[in-house]
């Protein structure tokens, strides 16, 4: 195998060799090949018809010119293959890259169809929760303008008011709980048709002129357990629609809407009691509401993950309680959180009963009419908002 090898390494450098000694004209290639394979003869010996050229010089050269040749046409051979392989690689490199740029220009369309779906599915369902809201708000402003000037009791104002809160003392904890538990398309459009037929009977009484005051407190009572479930069930919604990165912006836009409800819903409810009977009033509350469920009855809204509580030891569904006791435990291990709840209690229970207050104060104490109390509401939702 060493012996083969060699001579392989002395052919090719022979023939190598006798290529660039033809191109520069020095030396015969016959005596260039003869002196590299056999070293012993005379260098001398530079062409056929020197006298010691003999038979055997002739034949060998001979084979040897027909080797370079084969070597060359070879060569020549393996060089095409190259440049045809390479042509074909460049074209299939071209074609992998037009491939990559359409993949790529095709991901981004589909994630831009994506951003437009959720924007398309959430706005649809916030707006017609927004125009419930605003009805709902006016409505309620004109009942209570309505109890101010109907019975004037500072007692039955309050009781109003403690009718329209206590749901929300008593079954918030219990309601986020279900929420999570139940389908929350399903939870809003119950809220929302409870909304509905509250205000639909009330139209109805204020229409026939058999309205009580005994009846706003059943209507107050029956919207706040409405609102109960409709509120933390869109809050969670808005959470599992939006992409995480849009959440603050869409939290901004809900809380710019609320306090702009705040300042515009009083104004808008006392020239609505100016212009229209209170039964008109009360079914605009019940056209903006069925808007709202319609809206709902097109967009999926998903669900989230079910998961146990990690103190739950039984291995199905974990309990109402322990749902409860795990939203305790985030709370109270979050120290921030539970001041800023405590102070709201704190404040709430202290100026509560004074915006409760508010319309006797008006209309009794100043002699003012609608326009003022909804000015008044409007500076008040300003200053808080």
């Amino acid at each position: 195998m060493r012996a083969g090898a060699g001579e392989c390494t002395v052919w090719s450098s022979a023939m190598v060799w006798t290529l660039a000694s033809c191109i520069e004209g020095s030396k015969s290639p016959d005596a260039i090949i003869l002196s590299w394979l056999v070293p012993r003869r005379n260098t001398q010996i530079t062409h056929p018809n020197h006298p010691h050229w003999g038979m055997t010089d002739h034949l060998l050269c001979c084979y040897l010119r027909i080797a370079v040749m084969l070597y060359w046409k070879k060569a020549s051979k393996t060089i095409n293959i190259a440049q045809k392989r390479l042509w074909k690689y460049g074209r299939e490199a071209q074609r992998c890259g037009a491939a990559r740029q359409a993949t790529s220009r095709k991901d981004m369309g589909n994630a831009q169809q994506p951003q437009q779906k959720w924007q398309i599915q959430f706005f649809t369902i916030w707006t017609g929760q927004q125009l419930s809201l605003i009805s709902s708000a006016v409505a309620e402003f004109a009942l209570v303008w309505w109890l101010t000037t109907t019975i004037g009791s500072a007692t039955v104002l309050t009781m109003a008011t403690l009718i329209a809160v206590l749901p929300w003392v008593v079954g918030g904890p219990f309601a986020g709980a279900l929420v999570d538990r139940w389908n929350r398309r399903a939870i809003m459009i119950v809220a929302d048709g409870v909304i509905a037929l509250v205000s639909a009977w009330l139209a109805f009484l204020f229409w026939i002129g058999a309205m009580q005051f005994w009846h706003a407190y059943i209507i107050l009572f029956l919207r706040a357990i409405g609102g109960m479930f409709h509120l933390p069930a869109m809050m969670a919604s808005t959470s599992l629609m939006v992409p995480q990165e849009h959440l603050p912006r869409v939290s901004g836009l809900n809380q710019a809407i609320q306090g702009a409800l705040s300042i515009a819903a009083p104004p808008a409810g006392a020239l609505l009691l100016a212009l229209l009977p209170l039964h008109a009033i009360m079914g605009l509350d019940v056209v903006t509401a069925a808007i709202a469920i319609f809206s709902l009855l097109f967009v999926y809204i998903p669900q989230p993950p079910k998961a146990a509580p990690a103190t739950d030891v039984s291995p199905g569904k974990p309990s109402l309680w322990a749902d409860l006791r795990e939203g305790g435990r985030y709370l109270w291990n979050w120290p921030g959180r539970v001041g800023v709840c405590v102070l709201a209690m704190m404040l709430n229970f202290l100026l509560s009963p004074t915006f409760a207050l508010l319309p006797i104060l008006v209309a009794k104490d100043l002699g003012g009419d609608a326009l003022q109390l909804g000015w008044l509401n409007s500076a008040w939702g300003s200053a808080w908002s």
